[in-house]
């Protein structure tokens, strides 16, 4: 009953709760409205368009939250005491880049060290806003996001790892041989490959360039950075990458802009309005060993405090 409130609460209505909770609608709202019986609190109001809290309502979600928290709790120590292992469901959202946190490793390891641990991966295309917006919606218990970018004060955000952007440009642009400064005058009026607004990148190349004035000429919008990097070794135009992306790539070449210092953070990120299972905090502790170790074998990447 809780659990079926709580995703009322949090995604506005019966319809979209169901399919959270991969319930029919209607055995969501007979679990609400038992709630509401054995409470004596009337918890929602049943608009014609929306569903919204009452102010009991309000009140008792925290509280409902505390206790479906509580059993969650109370079953991952039961499991572990069972079977000396850790079990449940991790629901992780990823940026569409690459692997900077590595991801990929901290889940074979994981899956080596507790086989019952199940974790579900979503790559969100709308940048690290999108996938903020999900952990408040609570489809997502973790995710990685870049900043800088304005996150909520119910958002948690645990610095990992750091470095540096820088423009780069492919074998074949006419900049690629150039060996004095790219200035912000000849920026303006040349074709860019970016990401789209909401990317941290795309804000931070935003702010950056028009405060000096560089009136840029975007050609390519699109939504992850090997997309950007394929795009500019091609020669469609210039744009911005991760320093070892530009170090790694055969095609590109990066351009020294010492007018321009754009640093990125990975970092992870959940909400503090609820209580991270034990699960999502192994899987946690798993990330941070693994970006500890690449801090220390890629000299492009550094501790958040050391830059």
């Amino acid at each position: 009953m809780l659990m079926a409130f709580i995703a009322v609460a949090e995604e506005g209505g019966f319809t979209r709760a169901a399919e959270r909770l991969h319930l029919v609608q209607s055995s969501v709202s007979a679990s609400v409205k038992a709630l509401e019986s054995s409470t004596g609190l009337q918890l929602l109001h049943r608009g014609t368009r929306a569903v919204t809290l009452t102010p009991e309502g309000r009140s008792f979600l925290p509280a409902a939250r505390a206790a479906v928290a509580a059993l969650e709790e109370a079953k991952d120590s039961a499991a572990a005491l069972a079977g000396g292992g850790i079990g449940g469901h991790v629901a992780v959202g990823v940026l569409a880049t690459p692997d900077i946190v590595s991801i990929a490793t901290a889940i074979a390891t994981l899956h080596q060290r507790h086989p019952d641990l199940r974790i579900s991966v979503k790559s969100a295309l709308g940048g690290s806003v999108a996938l903020q917006n999900d952990i408040l919606a609570n489809v997502l218990d973790v995710c990685f996001v870049v900043l800088p970018f304005a996150y909520s004060p119910e958002l948690t955000v645990e610095p990992l790892l750091t470095g540096k952007f820088v423009l780069a440009c492919g074998t074949s642009h006419p900049w690629a041989g150039r060996s004095s400064p790219v200035e912000p005058e000849d920026l303006s009026g040349a074709a860019m490959v970016e990401f789209p607004r909401g990317f941290t990148l795309r804000e931070s190349t935003d702010r950056e360039l028009m405060a000096r004035g560089v009136a840029r000429r975007t050609i390519v919008e699109v939504p992850h950075l090997d997309l950007v990097s394929g795009y500019v070794a091609a020669g469609v135009g210039v744009g911005f990458v991760t320093e070892a992306v530009a170090r790694d790539h055969p095609g590109l070449v990066a351009l020294p802009t010492p007018w321009i210092d754009m640093r990125w953070t990975a970092a992870a990120a959940w909400a503090n309005t609820r209580r991270l299972s034990r699960a999502a905090e192994t899987f946690l502790e798993t990330v941070r060993e693994n970006c500890r170790r690449a801090i220390e074998l890629d000299e492009t990447l550094y501790a958040p405090d050391a830059v």
